[in-house]
């Protein structure tokens, strides 16, 4: 890269490549068995960087090279024609190339005397395809045997004709192109012919090959070094060629550019910068490439200012309303802030090609919306007077606010044991997590069952093992991912179960599980104590133990006699969980596994501390559509337990539960019915002991079960819409209080008003579930129809909604003729409907003709220009474009230069004249337009003035798609209000 003040200016890459060779040939010469006077082919190929180049050997000698009869192709090809006894012996390739030299094996060529009188033609050669650049040398070959020896002869399979300027024949028929050119590229026809001596017939074979030509990019055009005031538009235009065709890329300053509000990248390779400002000033390179090479062209843009131009806003800050917006603020220019009209503000991810936006601002705030949550965003922001636009302020990065994921992660189960699965989540990527991942929670259950179990982890747990599992049964797992903000509410089909079925314990030698016991010793020590069962023999013991939400801690291996282990370092006021198995030489055992609470640091330490265990087994069973029943076993460990407490809630997947929502329950047994729960409501569900001496142990592990679904209420807001004579359509909104999953909808109609609760007789058609409207055909017109609904759910159907009254008025054309109906439309007479559309015709036409008679008067046109010529082309919301040149037929649109932002309203006061910019004019005898005041540019060729002092609201800067000048400004889509003093 060479650099100066200017700017930079980025070499051509050069591409640098380590020699290097494979140890083996991928095709080596094989023996080879040939009649005297017939022809042989020997092939050895190689990879090699750079590609080796090949020689051949007869036993250890190089062939000779003023041999005609020998022919190497440069593809490891080695042609020997009208082979004779000499030719037989021993031969092989050397591959060489800067790193090695490698030679292949052996192969034999063996030469027998000629014994067939006759032999049908047959190709040596197989067809190819080759690719070559242009004005390299490519060789197609062609080999053919057979006897007597055919005449091998070439043409083009599209008919045109050989070059015989750079074609010539190698070796037997290979086809040989010098100087490659685009048009050579196609499909060559090698034909092999032979005459039959005895019937002077003719045969003939064919073989094709195909030639590829790539030509390396060419410009057509080039962009030209342009100079240009702030704030118009830039434009470079590099037009190239090749083939394949060229991918384009512009450089600014040696680094590549990327698509945003402001740089636009056109198909025919124009690059357009909008807006300019003087950091826009440096070298633009259009770099082509395609497989042939690279090829680049640069020019410069320098952007000067106006002498006008304000100073860049300051002091930009950023402040997080959601996680889609930002609210702006800023300081207004140093000096001259009166002058300021608007200001734009660009804001863009702050990833590499992320696309620039802007927005227009009147005030020194703005709201920015519709972002991207948890997604790093720049912004700057511009200011503009009447005459210029300021450079731009400082660029500041922020970041927009955490939302709830939109999806769940994926998992994979996998069996550990006939007891344990481990569950590996893969993470969600950051536009799916929209925040950083702070949970986990792992669902899973029997296969299908009511109720699953819940637990939650730390979100940078990406692997969690699932204990105390049975084996051979099959495990339904998900797993839901949530931020700081909550976790998201996902359907069936976007939160799907994985399952897994358990495999059976292949030994039953293998020891049973230990009876283990823990108890605290204080808030940081639990004493660990099993006992073994001494039906099978036991080696050894496995012990390990993780706190809740955790990955397991490494295991202790212990020798078979102990039965005693102290787990310390532990956390204070922390649930932990505690795994201990027997091994002997036919395996490991069956898990035994234990929760134990640790206490707070602030506890007495006079003895050792038993924890009440919380019960075991946790489950859910919904009873009915408003009653779960819970039940569990009580913990092995723990004695004189006199009650239980179970804890349920509804599942808020925002995580904002209070207290009021918590409810509690106490039972004397191991079961307990929750009643006075809603429909087809998710609720969370734990349970701890108490003692006799009233102290109370932890809360067990929670499961999550559903209530039941129920009748729905009525579906809202029943209306309907006529489509024509005999069909309508009805509309609604789901019920309030759905009570399951909405699986029909059934609209109910009739024309006799009875009972409302004898609906079988009234006609009706269904929609499902997440329809909320229906199309309702052969309807009779001027008739009255009362329609009602119901809502379906698996439970059964709603009570009917409220009726409601439909009558399709239709007036009839004649009486005599009532099928000939219209849709509230009195009779017309078709002569009456001529009769006025002329007169309208005729009124318009006359007024037209007064107002231009009476504009000539008051405004006579002015002399034309002494020179040049113009072009007037009124457009919704563009001005006349002028031009010193004709306009050319064949120009294309473009973007003109402005220097107003994309402003979208500006507030107006009640004494400016408000100018609809619809019907722009330009006054030739002023030579001004309706709402321009002041000049962009003193040297452009149309300065546009307003007399006296004015001041310019300016409402649109709209996409300016006209002629091809470069100093045309549209004029606001909306308005352009005037004040003149």
């Amino acid at each position: 890269m060479v650099q100066n003040n200017v700017g930079a200016f980025l070499s051509t890459p050069v591409r640098v490549v380590v020699a290097r060779m494979d140890k083996e040939y991928s095709l080596q010469p094989q023996p080879l068995t040939v009649e005297g006077g017939g022809v042989a082919r020997l092939l050895c190929q190689i990879t090699a960087v750079p590609p080796a180049i090949i020689t051949w050997q007869r036993d250890g000698q190089d062939l000779p090279q003023n041999e005609s009869r020998y022919t190497l192709l440069d593809s490891g090809i080695l042609q020997i024609t009208d082979i004779s006894s000499d030719d037989q012996g021993l031969y092989r390739c050397i591959a060489s190339n800067p790193a090695y030299t490698r030679p292949s094996s052996y192969a034999l060529l063996t030469v027998k005397s000629g014994t067939l009188k006759s032999l049908a033609i047959q190709f040596l050669s197989f067809s190819q395809s080759i690719v070559k650049i242009v004005n390299e040398s490519a060789v197609l070959e062609c080999m053919v045997m057979g006897k007597p020896m055919p005449m091998v002869s070439w043409k083009r399979a599209d008919g045109k004709k050989l070059s015989s300027e750079r074609v010539s024949l190698l070796g037997q028929g290979n086809l040989v192109i010098h100087s490659l050119r685009a048009e050579d590229a196609g499909s060559y026809v090698c034909t092999a012919t032979v005459t039959d001596v005895t019937t002077g017939r003719t045969k003939s074979e064919t073989q094709s090959s195909t030639l590829t030509v790539y030509v390396t990019p060419n410009f057509i055009e080039r962009p030209v070094s342009i100079v240009k005031p702030t704030p118009q538009t830039a434009r470079f235009l590099c037009v190239v060629n090749g083939i394949p065709s060229p991918s384009v890329q512009w450089l600014k300053n040696g680094k590549p550019m990327y698509l945003n509000g402001r740089i636009k990248f056109k198909t025919d390779g124009e690059l357009v910068i909008t807006q300019t400002m003087m950091s826009d000033s440096g070298i633009y390179q259009c770099v082509a490439s395609n497989k042939a090479g690279t090829r680049s062209v640069a020019t410069r843009l320098f952007v000067k200012s106006t002498g006008v131009q304000p100073d860049a806003p300051h002091n930009l800050i950023a402040q997080t309303l959601s996680s889609s917006s930002v609210m702006l603020s800023w300081n207004p220019p140093a000096t001259n802030s009166k002058d300021i009209k608007a200001y734009t503000v660009h804001f863009s991810p702050s990833s590499a090609g992320g696309l620039e936006s802007q927005v227009v601002a009147v005030n020194t705030t703005e709201v920015i919306t519709k972002l991207k949550p948890y997604t790093n965003y720049s912004f700057y922001v511009r200011a503009y007077s009447e005459q210029s636009a300021s450079e731009q302020s400082e660029v500041i990065y922020h970041l927009t606010g955490e939302d709830v994921p939109i999806a769940a992660p994926s998992i994979t189960l996998t069996s550990l044991s006939s007891t344990t699965l481990r569950v590996s989540v893969e993470p969600l990527p950051p536009h799916k997590a929209r925040g950083k991942i702070i949970s986990y929670r792992i669902n899973y259950r029997r296969h299908n069952q009511a109720f699953n179990n819940l637990i939650e982890v730390d979100g940078d747990i990406t692997e969690y093992t699932i204990t105390g599992l049975q084996p051979k049964q099959i495990y339904d797992v998900r797993v839901l991912a949530g931020t700081k903000v909550g976790f998201p509410v996902l359907t069936e089909q976007n939160w799907s179960w994985v399952t897994q079925e358990m495999p059976e314990t292949l030994n039953t030698k293998v020891p049973l599980p230990p009876t283990l016991q823990l108890t605290v010793i204080n808030a940081t020590t639990v004493k660990v104590r099993w006992q073994e069962d001494l039906r099978y023999p036991i080696e050894g013991y496995t012990l390990s133990y993780r706190k809740q939400g955790h990955p397991l801690e490494d295991s202790v291996i212990l020798q078979g006699h102990i039965n005693e282990f102290f787990l310390s370092n532990l956390d204070p006021h922390s649930w932990y969980e505690v795994h201990i198995l027997g091994f002997n030489e036919y395996g490991d055992g069956l898990e035994s596994v234990q929760n134990i609470f640790t206490v707070s640091e602030d506890h007495p330490q006079l003895e050792p501390i038993e924890i009440v265990a919380p019960p075991e087994f946790i489950e859910a069973h919904p009873k009915s559509s408003s009653s779960i029943q819970v039940t569990w076993k009580p913990p092995m460990t723990s004695r004189n337990i006199s009650y239980y407490t179970v804890r349920f809630h509804p599942v808020l997947m925002n995580g904002l539960l209070n207290a009021s929502m918590v409810s509690y329950v106490c039972s004397t047994s191991n079961s307990v019915i929750i009643a006075n729960l809603t429909p087809f409501t998710l609720y969370e569900f734990s349970v701890r002991s108490h003692n006799v001496k009233n102290q109370q142990g932890p809360f067990s592990q929670k499961v999550e079960c559903r209530t039941l679904e129920d009748v729905p209420s009525s579906p809202l807001d029943l209306s309907w819409l006529a489509i024509n004579a005999h069909t309508i359509k009805v509309f609604w909104q789901p019920p309030a209080t759905p009570n399951g999953e909405i699986t029909l909808y059934e609209v109910l109609y009739t024309t006799q008003m009875g009972s409302v609760k004898d609906l079988d007789d009234w006609q009706k058609k269904g929609e499902k579930g997440f329809e909320v409207s229906s199309l309702i055909k052969g309807l009779a017109s001027n008739t009255r129809y009362f329609f009602c609904m119901r809502a379906w759910t698996k439970a059964g159907v709603s009570s009917p909604s409220a009726t409601i009254t439909v009558n399709i008025p239709v007036k009839l054309n004649d009486t005599r003729n009532s099928h000939h109906e219209v849709l509230d439309v009195h009779p017309q007479n078709p002569l009456l409907g001529i009769v006025l559309g002329i007169s309208i015709g005729v009124t318009c036409i006359i007024i037209c003709v007064l107002i231009i008679i009476c504009r000539n008067r008051c405004c006579p046109r002015p002399p034309p220009p002494p020179s040049g010529t113009y072009s007037s082309r009124h457009t919704n919301g563009h001005l006349p474009c002028f031009h010193n040149d004709k306009q050319p037929d064949n120009v294309k649109p473009q973007e003109l230069d402005c220097f107003t932002p994309m402003l979208n309203h500006i507030p107006t006061t009640a004494m400016d004249n408000h100018l609809d910019t619809k019907g722009g004019y330009y006054d030739m005898r002023s030579h001004k337009v309706n709402g321009f005041t002041c000049p962009l540019l003193a040297n452009s060729h149309n300065i546009l003035q307003v007399p006296g002092k004015s001041e310019v609201h300016i409402t649109e800067n709209p996409q300016c798609i006209v002629g091809t000048a470069e100093d045309c400004f549209p004029i606001p889509r909306e308005s352009i209000e005037v004040q003149t003093k």
